[in-house]
């Protein structure tokens, strides 16, 4: 064997070694921890193994005389073939390292894993991590997936879940128990595929008229500049024109059906989180190429919940007036910046999409698992609140003689209607050393619904312990 070859296979198995050696050493950071999720065990387990293949790969090759008849070429694709998981293993670390109870809060980890198995069955699982960026996301890794991208056999993901889904929530938000409402948003995404939603879509409708005028326009503008660079850049945006408009309509139909599944699952406490999340740093007009304009979504869920919320009294004066307020400011006309939003805006009128998505999902509603209902929303209000008043954590309530535990999104809608009054009989019960500024008092209130979900959380395991015994 050639020194040059030598050389490549000498470092590709040393520097491999030393990224597995290095993987080891962040793992062991980890033990002891509490973690939030079960699931991130199987993830650890799983990136043990496929750090133990491509050390016994190094291992045998180190010492393989076979090596000489192979080419340069094939020796580094041999190579890469089991190196190449590496990056790969890099990220799945950085799913773990954030999703211990000190990153994330443990009380709500559990319920949204029932939820999670409530919707999708007991084949999912769910990781909650942290991160410093100001966005809620989640991303979905399917069992198949992982063995492929890890060189793992399919023994190797025994009793690994089918679907694994990956919450991440902002680290600064971390006890805002209210806030992570919108994760029903980040949950509902998968059920655009699971539910076929694009195939009930009416066809698009593109105006081919706009969408010429806009590709000219493009296409001439910067095209006249003396740099090659800017003349180049004109003639790109406006090839890519057409593609943009339809994967963008795509896209917004996409997310504005998971906005509305979020209401069906998790009621108005969803849409009051979107409007007080949106509104801290977002235009409502804003838009991307991946999410529609605030403002638009906002008229879709205000059109959805008057067809799930149909009594009048089912909201208090309170409630109905904040309602009131942001329906007419979802309701007004919308000004995207980007000519190609615009037109994205006129295909969704045009194709009748935006008026049959409110109608699509409610026809939908039967096939959900699992639902948050007008009735369930009236009685979580009339029973959990005055516990919230009275600052008793609202995890169970009497009926009947007989203690009945509240549903998780129950106390989060109670929990939102209590903060839309203004929290004066919770705060009128604080110690006076607690009332110092809104900010605390509300900061306060947070974490008395999180203990509240934590209790109620510890009397589902209880009771289905009891039940074991039984």
């Amino acid at each position: 064997m050639s020194q040059q070859r030598e050389e490549l296979k000498r470092l590709k198995l040393e520097s491999a070694t030393e990224r597995c050696q290095a993987i080891e050493e962040s793992l062991k950071l980890f033990q002891g921890r509490i973690e939030s999720s079960p699931a991130t065990r199987k993830v650890i387990e799983l990136i043990l193994r496929a750090i133990g293949g491509i050390k016994n790969f190094i291992e045998t090759e180190s010492a393989n005389p076979d090596l000489v008849l192979l080419t340069d070429a094939e020796l580094e694709k041999r190579i890469h073939r089991v190196t190449r998981v590496i990056p790969a293993i890099h990220l799945l670390v950085g799913i773990v390292e954030h999703s211990d109870i000190t990153s994330v809060p443990a009380e709500l980890a559990a319920p949204l894993r029932t939820e999670i198995d409530n919707l999708y069955s007991s084949t999912a699982e769910l990781i909650i991590t942290s991160s410093p960026t100001l966005n809620y996301s989640i991303q979905r890794l399917a069992r198949a997936d992982l063995q492929e991208s890890l060189n793992l056999k399919r023994h190797h993901l025994k009793g690994f879940p089918k679907r694994l889904f990956v919450a991440s929530l902002p680290s600064i938000e971390y006890d805002q128990a209210l806030q992570h409402c919108i994760f029903a948003h980040e949950l509902s995404h998968p059920l655009w595929e699971d539910l076929k939603i694009q195939k009930s879509l009416p066809r698009l409708t593109l105006d081919n008229k706009r969408l010429l005028q806009l590709t000219e326009r493009l296409g001439k503008r910067n095209s006249g500049s003396k740099k090659k660079r800017d003349a180049f850049k004109a003639l790109e945006e406006a090839s890519r024109a057409p593609q943009r408009v339809s994967a963008a309509t795509l896209e917004w139909c996409k997310e504005l059906t998971s906005d509305l599944f979020a209401l069906a699952l998790f009621g108005p406490a969803f849409l009051f989180s979107v409007i007080y999340f949106t509104c801290s740093f977002n235009r409502l007009d804003s838009a991307s190429d991946s999410h529609p304009p605030p403002r638009l979504r906002l008229n879709l869920l205000f059109r959805f919940l008057d067809l799930l919320y149909t009594a009048k009294s089912v909201f208090s004066p309170k409630t109905r007036t904040f309602l009131n307020k942001w329906r007419l400011i979802g309701a007004q006309q919308i000004h995207v910046k980007e000519e190609v939003h615009e037109l994205v805006l006129d295909t969704l009128r045009k194709s009748e999409i935006s008026d049959r998505l409110p109608s699509l999902a409610f026809e939908l509603l039967p096939k959900l698992r699992s639902r948050y209902t007008q009735k369930d929303y009236k009685r979580d209000i009339k029973v959990l609140c005055p516990l919230i008043e009275a600052q008793i954590p609202p995890a169970e309530y009497l009926f009947k003689g007989e203690h009945v535990r509240a549903n998780f999104v129950g106390i989060l809608n109670a929990g939102w209607e209590s903060y839309l009054k203004g929290l004066k009989g919770y705060q009128a019960k604080l110690p006076q050393g607690r009332k110092t500024t809104p900010y605390e008092v509300k900061r306060n209130y947070n974490s008395f619904l999180l203990k509240a979900l934590e209790l109620n959380d510890a009397i589902r395991s209880w009771r289905a312990s009891l039940d074991t015994l039984q």
